[in-house]
């Protein structure tokens, strides 16, 4: 066994983050039996097929996004440095009844909340090789209240805009 002089001790894993996000569906109905974003074509599909399943097969048009300012970034004095971003995801087009369904999320940019994982080491020492048994993943997402504040309060502005 290999012997390794311990250096300095520091804290992984107690710092796991990752960006929580609110997603939401918005239905579209217009008039023509297409869509702008249907553009599935036969052409497109051979094309698809012909180079082994890679490449475009459809596209929906450009996603769009938006950086916001929250409340409470704003009464924290952070005016100038948006903590969420507002994300066009996907569209599905069903061109038989002229309804566009398209997949929005509002995205929590800066969480205050942050996550641990921790390893069993002993566990593997003694011949444990099974993930769920080595690794415990508590990702804490919002455990910060203003987190979750923060991203009621950029669906408020979402539904603000949108009734607008």
């Amino acid at each position: 066994m290999f012997q390794i002089d311990l250096v300095a001790h520091l804290p992984v894993g107690t710092i796991l983050e990752d960006h929580p996000t609110v997603f939401f569906n918005v239905t579209f109905k217009h008039n023509s039996p297409s869509s702008i974003y249907n553009n599935l074509t036969e052409r497109n599909f051979e094309s698809y097929l012909s180079n082994d399943a890679d490449g475009l097969l459809s596209e929906v048009g450009p996603k769009a996004q938006a950086f916001l300012v929250s409340n409470v970034a704003k009464s924290n004095g952070e005016v100038d440095w948006p903590d969420l971003r507002f994300a066009w995801e996907e569209t599905q087009v069903d061109s038989s009844n002229g309804i566009t369904v398209t997949r929005m999320g509002m995205v929590l940019g800066r969480p205050s909340s942050s996550g641990s994982l921790k390893l069993d080491t002993d566990a593997y020492l003694r011949g444990e090789r099974r993930n769920f048994k080595l690794c415990l993943i508590d990702y804490n997402l919002l455990g910060n209240n203003s987190d979750q504040l923060r991203l009621i309060d950029g669906m408020f502005e979402f539904n603000y805009c949108e009734a607008n």
